[in-house]
């Protein structure tokens, strides 16, 4: 609201000012979206889609980071994308051999039967494609239109759908993690409306959020993974390799980690 007592739409970000690593102070910087001259269409347009981001935040605080499983949180977190906020998502990792692999397709349920990459398919972007841009220079990529790419054969329709060739607009967002780029999250509008909706940078703000919160998640999966492994060959290296046969008696070996008790209770 202005002082004037008139409402607006107003994008808001505010960062801390610091001193000697201490926050003195707050900087807060609002842009009028639209400005005096924006109809009352447009602003109750842009209330509806900044309801629309408020709502996936919301769900992504509620959703992410609650499994340590990788393939649940990705799914997770296409399934708060799709339908509210995309047509599509996908959503790829690097593999230990640095190729995109995907994880992740999640197609709105009013999008065209096509099967779906199968889950763990290696894929390798075409050149200027906003996932191979994305996933090179570890920034975000907002297009308008199909990605401009090599145009791929009649037999590889599916594959042009999983591509996301067929984007009416796309962003796509690096998944950062502490020791680099991890994979490429991306969304896309690929069905036709009117008015036909397109990304802006404040849509790109929101993915770019949801996809930090996503690698955080990753992360912390990859770390229990860490030490599960760790846990599971310290476990296998306390197990005795031979076992006495004595006459009549049958033994088995096993180790189980004690649930109650603070130290060791194994």
């Amino acid at each position: 609201t202005t002082r004037d007592g008139d409402s607006l739409l107003a994008r808001v970000r505010a960062a801390p000012m610091t001193n000697g690593g201490l926050i003195t102070g707050t900087v807060v910087t609002a842009i009028d979206l639209f400005g005096t001259d924006a109809s009352r269409d447009d602003q109750q347009r842009a209330a509806a889609r900044a309801a629309v981001r408020a709502a996936v935040l919301s769900r992504a605080g509620m959703q992410l980071g609650t499994s340590l499983d990788t393939g649940r949180t990705l799914a997770a977190l296409a399934e708060i994308l799709v339908p509210a906020f995309a047509d599509t998502c996908v959503v790829a990792l690097l593999n230990e051999n640095g190729v995109a692999e995907r994880l992740v397709t999640v197609p709105s349920p009013d999008a065209a039967p096509c099967p779906p990459m199968r889950s763990g398919t290696e894929i390798h972007y075409p050149a200027r494609h906003p996932c191979d841009r994305a996933l090179r220079t570890g920034r975000p990529v907002l297009i308008q239109g199909a990605p401009r790419v090599k145009a791929l054969d009649p037999d590889e329709e599916c594959d042009r759908k999983s591509l996301l060739l067929d984007a009416k607009s796309l962003i796509a967002v690096p998944l950062l993690a502490p020791s680099g780029v991890r994979g490429v999250l991306a969304i896309a509008l690929t069905e036709d409306a009117d008015p036909t909706p397109r990304y802006d940078t404040a849509d790109l703000e929101l993915v770019e959020e949801l996809a930090a919160r996503a690698g955080l998640a990753l992360e912390n999966a990859a770390m229990f993974d860490r030490q599960r492994t760790l846990a599971l060959a310290l476990q296998k290296s306390l197990l005795p390799t031979d076992l006495p046969l004595p006459d009549g008696v049958s033994i088995r070996v096993g180790y189980a980690p004690g649930a109650a008790s603070e130290v060791s209770g194994d």
